[in-house]
């Protein structure tokens, strides 16, 4: 998995869903959008941490001599 970018979204009164690579775009935007929606108000939202959970690794091996797959004894 790669690691997780830091992101800016800008919040109004509908769904939220554009990640934005830097806080000057998503300051722009909010800017456009509350030029075209006169008394609405957006929020620049800031993505501080992400948290993920791994239960298994899989972790490929190379080996010349490894058994195939139909030859395997289960």
């Amino acid at each position: 998995m790669a690691a997780p970018r830091r992101f800016w979204m800008v919040k109004g009164s509908g769904p939220a869903n554009f990640p934005h690579d830097s806080r000057a775009s998503a300051e722009r935007e909010a800017e456009r959008l509350a030029r075209c929606n006169p008394g609405k108000c957006f929020f620049v939202l800031e993505a501080v941490t992400a948290h993920v959970r791994h239960d298994v690794h899989r972790i490929v091996l190379t080996d010349a001599e490894a058994i195939p797959d139909d030859e395997l004894p289960f």
